[in-house]
């Protein structure tokens, strides 16, 4: 259950468990701003909608009717109304129903009151100070980057929860409290390891990268990114047309092409502008094998053949389909293999007249049994709800960064996570290093 009257993190989350089989109604206020319309199809298609004002003896009412038969709730009320009108009660002290609060600050502290943006929680985590040009004033990200990123988190978190609920069913169900500013925070990764091994600061650098030479450059019809990391110097400067580039010491390492960049990026420019972003990106991928791509467009990216191959973008079933035929939208980016991906389902339409913001009574509500709790291998001797995955092991065999930090949340959840590397392969901090 969603008790939300904003399409924020809480909204991306329930669009996560909608998409992978969960039931999900979506409780809203009556007379709240409508949601802009291609929001609501991207994050609630596939939910059931009824309206409940919390603050009323009738509202609180139904929304209690509906927690009896809920697993999870997720909420991003203010933290002054969650505490007012208990919201983190529902269901009673006995339920076993994982509660989740999403707040901007969390909680607790001394900004837990505080109103925020998604501008504002992005300068406070640091991320604005690291994004636009040197010397210049920071920017912003655009778009919904912090909810959805924060969303994702409380999805696998709320989830780990649901797991260790079920696996300790005589324990008290979990109630956690997601802070967004905290979520930004974890996402720096680098940030402070570098300042706490190096005592290095890192600064914005505009469109390259900070470690390694890699950059936006323009082309002909647009703009390529690439980068030398590793071990791409020489297939790179032999597509470039320049062998003699090769054992230059200006830039045959990675150091040399850092402390010489504005002349190797005005070398690479010079040699690529006059070709189109397609040009560039199949020679260097299917000639040179080099990570290299292109900044391309809406249009291009519905049309990319490789995303139409794997069927990525997907009619939406039923809901805003009828009224707005042949309209897609974005798939999973995973799937599980020798199975269908799930159906992408369009969005309920209000009860009443057309154009009704009115939702269905509670009663109205599709409602499966609670399952009962399962079996577990590998029980945990406590019960510890902060690390939920206790018992589970995992084999991570990834390597450079998105592996890695996948095995890391596993670890904070408390599974027990073997890493590891093959000697033969360089390390990712050895890409960094002058080789």
């Amino acid at each position: 259950m969603e008790i939300s009257n904003e399409e924020s993190a809480v909204s991306f989350a329930g669009k996560l468990f909608a998409r992978w089989g969960s039931e999900v109604v979506r409780v809203e206020s009556p007379g709240r701003r409508p949601a802009v319309p291609a929001e609501a199809i991207y994050l609630h298609g596939g939910k059931q909608h009824f309206s409940a004002d919390y603050r009323t003896a009738e509202g609180r009412s139904a929304i209690e009717s509906l927690a009896a038969s809920c697993d999870i709730l997720l909420t991003d009320a203010r933290v002054a109304d969650i505490e007012s009108f208990r919201l983190l009660e529902l269901g009673g002290a006995d339920s076993p129903m994982v509660r989740v609060a999403v707040t901007p600050f969390g909680l607790t502290g001394p900004y837990a009151y505080h109103a925020a943006t998604e501008a504002s929680l992005l300068a406070l985590a640091g991320l604005t100070y690291l994004t636009g040009d040197p010397g210049r004033a920071p920017l912003t990200i655009p778009g919904h980057y912090a909810a959805y990123q924060s969303g994702t988190l409380v999805y696998t978190v709320a989830l780990a929860a649901l797991i260790h609920t079920r696996r300790h069913p005589s324990t008290p169900a979990p109630t956690i409290d997601v802070s967004i500013l905290e979520s930004l925070l974890g996402l720096h990764q680098m940030t402070e390891a570098r300042w706490l091994v190096n005592g290095e600061i890192r600064q914005r650098v505009g469109n390259r990268s900070s470690a390694s030479t890699g950059a936006m450059l323009r082309c002909r019809d647009g703009w390529f990114g690439f980068s030398t990391a590793g071990d791409n110097w020489m297939p790179f400067a032999l597509m470039l047309g320049r062998p003699d580039l090769v054992d230059d010491e200006r830039f045959s390492t990675n150091a040399g092409r850092l402390r010489n960049r504005d002349e190797f990026d005005a070398l690479v420019q010079e040699a690529l502008s006059g070709r189109t972003k397609q040009e560039i990106f199949h020679e260097a991928q299917e000639t040179w094998r080099l990570p290299m791509g292109y900044g391309a467009s809406l249009a291009e990216c519905l049309a990319d053949p490789h995303l139409e191959a794997r069927g990525f973008w997907r009619p939406l079933a039923g809901g805003a389909e009828s009224a707005a035929p042949g309209i897609r939208v974005p798939g999973s980016p995973f799937r599980f293999r020798g199975e269908a991906p799930p159906v992408e389902r369009g969005l309920e339409t209000p009860a009443g007249d057309a154009g009704s913001t009115a939702w269905p009574a509670p009663e109205s509500v599709r409602r499966s049994p609670r399952p009962q709790p399962g079996g577990n291998p590998r029980p945990s001797t406590d019960g510890n709800a902060s690390r939920p995955l206790e018992g589970v092991r995992v084999l991570d065999l990834s390597r450079v960064l998105a592996g890695p930090v996948c095995g890391r949340f596993l670890a904070a959840y408390g599974a027990d996570v073997l890493r590891v590397s093959g000697s033969h392969l360089p390390t990712f901090e050895a890409l960094d290093r002058d080789t």
